[in-house]
């Protein structure tokens, strides 16, 4: 049975330039659209959605999400999705409801998603600005790690961490995260595959739409913490490798890390940032599933025992979720246990 197919970009654009005759809730109606610099609604366009900026009677700003494509599950999803989290009330995340007669196209009625308009700069243009401040990277590498510790706490996984979907309010330098149809929450626990594999220069090369659990974002969130952390110490890395749709990292450093120039050069920094290096080159290699928590780092390297750090170390001795194709699973038997007691001994100070 083939699917319906959906407006595009320019379908719309024309559309929405008559709030009155192509929106049927009330408020919408009544909204001013805001627009670009040649008088048309400013667009924001990914890869399942086009968002437009709304402005309404009570002054409030909404973004109105119109998706690409058609995804026959997506409104029970945003539903759980809704209710899960209007009880969790994190401020890294915003609010959203979810229209399914949203917007008409033509002679059409399509679903769209409304959420909270969110001032902010994409995660890899603030890092940009940053590069000169070693001491504001390290802090936002910091203030990451307690975004992504308190999305786990909450047992939610965003599904598609990467730079366009973290925003950052110059200001106050608070993250928002963005863009939601990835999401994971315990109530789309069985049933449920992902409905996106996310940007493939933060995820891991194994991934598949049967990854999808708390764990989700443990790989990306590594990725982004590392890049973080690296720029702190050389912010040349920024020319050499920045593409403006990453952050150092591009999907080929994951599918063949002992190739990848940028890890061999990671390698090369002061410590503690190698063993971070290394221990996300070996989670390349591992099932998704038992990729572990972000570790904690002294200046020196080693963590305490009694701090959350060893938590990884025991995600990863245990498995969990399908496996990872052959050709990503570590070779020979002992490789494994080896490198787990290398990292043992660097990060908590015992002998492997």
């Amino acid at each position: 049975m083939s699917q319906p197919k959906f407006p595009s970009a320019g379908d719309y654009m024309e559309a929405i330039q008559s709030p009155r005759a192509c929106f049927a809730p009330a408020d919408l109606r009544t909204a001013a659209v805001v627009i670009d610099p040649l008088g048309l609604p400013a667009v924001h366009a990914g890869n399942f959605a086009y968002v437009f900026q709304l402005r309404l009677a009570n002054g409030a700003v909404i973004a109105a999400r119109c998706f690409a494509r058609f995804q026959d599950d997506r409104q029970r999803r945003y539903h759980l999705m809704s209710r899960y989290l209007g009880e969790q009330c994190l401020r890294c995340l915003t609010g959203f409801a979810y229209e399914g007669r949203g917007i008409r196209v033509r002679d059409a009625w399509y679903p769209l998603l409304r959420m909270d308009w969110v001032n902010g700069v994409p995660l890899n243009r603030h890092v940009e600005q940053l590069l000169d401040d070693q001491a504001a990277l390290r802090s936002l590498a910091t203030r990451w790690k307690e975004l992504v510790s308190n999305l786990e706490r909450h047992r939610i996984a965003h599904g598609d961490l990467q730079h366009g979907n973290v925003l950052v309010d110059p200001a106050t330098g608070e993250l928002k995260l963005v863009d939601y149809d990835a999401m994971w929450v315990p109530s789309l626990m069985n049933g449920f595959q992902a409905a996106e594999l996310g940007h493939r220069n933060f995820q891991h090369p194994a991934r598949s739409r049967s990854d999808f659990g708390p764990n989700l974002d443990r790989f990306s969130a590594l990725v982004i913490y590392t890049a973080l952390r690296a720029l702190a110490e050389r912010s040349d890395l920024w020319d050499r490798y920045d593409n403006g749709e990453n952050l150092l990292f591009v999907a080929r450093d994951f599918q063949q890390p002992a190739r990848s120039r940028l890890f061999t050069e990671l390698l090369e920094l002061p410590s503690p940032l190698p063993d971070l290096v290394r221990l996300l080159r070996w989670c390349c290699s591992i099932d998704l599933a038992r990729v572990p928590a972000l570790p904690s780092f002294t200046a020196e390297g080693i963590a305490s025992s009694e701090t959350p750090a060893a938590d990884w170390i025991r995600d990863s001795q245990q498995f969990r979720g399908p496996s990872t194709p052959d050709r990503f699973r570590p070779r020979g038997g002992q490789r494994e246990p080896a490198l787990l007691g290398w990292l043992r001994a660097r990060l908590l100070g015992r002998r492997p």
